[in-house]
């Protein structure tokens, strides 16, 4: 899986950066990918949550 950071081609294409180590690079795509995970786990719950009240309200009307 590749992800892009459009923040890093951004300022690249502007000449702002002209290197980011392998390393750095690395970590970049590590948060990025953790913030995913994290925000798709948190986005699951909240439909599931969603779901279970317009369940309950529609089975109590």
């Amino acid at each position: 899986m590749v992800l892009k950071n459009s923040t890093i081609e951004k300022l690249a294409a502007e000449g702002k950066i002209t290197y980011i180590s392998a390393e750095e690079s690395y970590q970049i795509y590590k948060k990025t990918y953790e913030k995913m995970t994290h925000y798709i786990r948190d986005y699951a719950k909240k439909t599931k949550a969603s779901y279970d009240a317009a369940r309950r309200l529609i089975l109590t009307s």
